[in-house]
């Protein structure tokens, strides 16, 4: 069965903002000060209904956070990531930039739509079990014809 993931589209207009993608992902990544990343957030916000950090996701979906950063890698979910840099000084006079941990987002509808292919996945193996325990009732029935009609009694 072929699936199109319904990933969230992000304009081009809101590129400049969320940054660029990381290559073969779709965690885009932009960077900036404390009040950048307060347009940034509020820009996502405007144009994304519901956001949810990637701890939250299993709000939506029955995975743990290894599983949602593995399909975050493997480009299946889309992440927006904002790294705070901060300037400072030396004791010399220099500056030195420094790069907080990034606060991070996923779209919801996105969640919702990996929770209910999970789902389909799951209803699917259902039905191949199903289909496997009748396979074995009449493999199971043969086997009984053929004891009855003795090929397979001792000689």
């Amino acid at each position: 069965m072929y699936y199109k993931f319904p990933f969230v589209d992000v304009p081009n207009s809101l590129k400049p903002i969320v940054g660029k993608p990381d290559s073969g992902t779709r965690m885009y990544r932009a960077e900036g000060s404390d009040e950048e990343m307060v347009v940034w957030f509020d820009k996502l916000h405007e144009h994304f209904d519901q956001l949810v950090s990637p701890g939250g996701v299993s709000i939506f979906v029955p995975a743990s956070r290894a599983a949602v950063y593995k399909r975050i890698e493997e480009g299946k979910l889309t992440l927006f990531l904002f790294h705070v840099v901060k300037v400072r000084r030396t004791w010399l006079g220099r500056k030195s930039y420094m790069r907080t941990s990034p606060y991070g987002y996923i779209p919801v509808s996105e969640c919702k739509a990996w929770a209910e292919e999970l789902k389909q996945k799951a209803d699917g193996r259902a039905e191949e079990r199903l289909t496997e325990k009748e396979i074995q009732k009449s493999e199971n029935k043969i086997m009984e014809g053929k004891k009855r009609r003795g090929r397979f009694e001792r000689r």
